[in-house]
């Protein structure tokens, strides 16, 4: 399947359903940027540590639960890894700090071009994981995240980086 054209469907999906929840919700949506390593196993061809980058968008919904649509990125030691995810997650406080937990689908293409083997797949498959984010001012955040997945083979991606909040309110404000 064309990737820009999946990405378009899970997307289209993904800003239906969040919208008609947002309504509903509290109106705090976040954009998220990091970066980290995706350490694999059991994946044809990929042996390495792959160094990474992600971008999140997530928008809130009903009773805490918030819809998250991922992009992850990795171009290194042969292997170009693209990873497109839609997740529901939870969130709490623990003391000063926000706990979320996240499960949900992913797919991924990677591409192999070594000496020893030249492989192009995609998959589909799902993933868990876990965030803690440490305020830093106002709407501001360090993100770090751990996220399990699986298929192709399992892969653990560590990450570190920021998040900004914004709420729904806030836009309509500013166009008043």
């Amino acid at each position: 399947m064309n990737m820009i054209l999946f990405f378009k469907i899970i997307l289209t999906l993904f800003l239906a359903v969040a919208q008609e929840e947002n309504e509903s919700g509290d109106g705090r949506n976040s954009m998220a940027l990091g970066m980290g390593p995706i350490l694999p196993t059991n994946i044809s061809g990929v042996d390495e540590i792959q160094s990474s980058w992600h971008f999140r968008y997530a928008l809130a919904g009903s009773d805490g639960v918030s819809y998250e649509l991922g992009y992850q990125h990795s171009n290194s030691n042969g292997v170009l890894w693209r990873n497109i995810s839609l997740s529901f997650k939870n969130e709490s406080d623990v003391e000063s700090l926000l706990v979320q937990l996240y499960a949900g689908a992913d797919y991924t293409m990677y591409e192999v071009d070594t000496a020893l083997e030249s492989l192009d797949r995609d998959t589909f498959g799902g993933h868990v994981g876990s965030a803690v984010l440490i305020p830093l001012s106002g709407s501001s955040f360090f993100r770090s995240d751990m996220k399990f997945s699986m298929k192709p083979g399992t892969s653990l991606y560590i990450g570190f980086g920021f998040e900004k909040r914004f709420s729904a309110s806030d836009d309509a404000d500013d166009d008043n």
